[in-house]
């Protein structure tokens, strides 16, 4: 019987592990004073690995979601992992090159910690002009808004939605990449990155 128990541990830990993945963000060497990728959409429990010189291209995280660790790096050049543990848009910079930035958006794993996890479709990814945002489920929580977020996480937009189909107007915005999120209660449920042109 005790056997039975701990094989079932075993078996309930790794189906958690399995869940997990790792993303890779590179910079320095041959990628230059970029972090590619620089936008990355992981589930809660993922692992980024940071490779690159952290001793020429320090980094740091800018902005967290609220209870998440913040994480540096300024030394070295073995990979650094770091864990995404809590929902939400984590930004980060070298803070010596202001235009080397990247962003994180993390959401909980559908098949392991929330049941529906809707999705959304943000197009066209680069204008000047309407950006269509469109969900698969209509937003049943009487708080569900749209905002839209800098990369260095500042909140620029904000807007209660009822329907599933959105036109988001960036005439107005200065051009720039950006981050287009659903929150419902405050829990982040999808997001997309949208560059603004000059372009319509």
């Amino acid at each position: 019987m005790m056997k039975k128990f701990f094989l079932a541990i075993i078996l309930i830990s790794g189906a958690f592990q399995a869940k997990a993945d790792k993303q890779v963000v590179l910079f320095g060497d041959t990628i230059g004073s970029i972090y590619f990728p620089g936008f990355v959409q992981v589930d809660i429990g993922d692992t980024v690995v940071f490779i690159g010189n952290f001793t020429e291209f320090p980094l740091q995280s800018v902005s967290v979601p609220q209870g998440a660790v913040s994480f540096s790096r300024s030394s070295g050049s073995e990979p650094y992992q770091y864990v995404v543990m809590i929902a939400g848009i984590y930004n980060y910079h070298n803070p010596q090159i202001p235009d080397m930035v990247g962003t994180i958006s993390a959401e909980a794993a559908s098949a392991v910690f929330s049941p529906v996890k809707p999705q959304m479709s943000v197009y066209p990814s680069r204008t000047g002009g309407i950006v269509n945002v469109e969900l698969k489920a209509i937003p049943h929580a009487t708080e569900t808004f749209l905002e839209v977020y800098t990369l260095t996480g500042k909140k620029i937009h904000s807007q209660p939605i009822s329907q599933n189909r959105i036109e988001l107007s960036l005439t107005n915005f200065q051009n720039g990449i950006y981050v287009v999120t659903i929150r419902e209660n405050n829990k982040l449920l999808s997001s997309a990155r949208v560059v603004k042109t000059s372009e319509n």
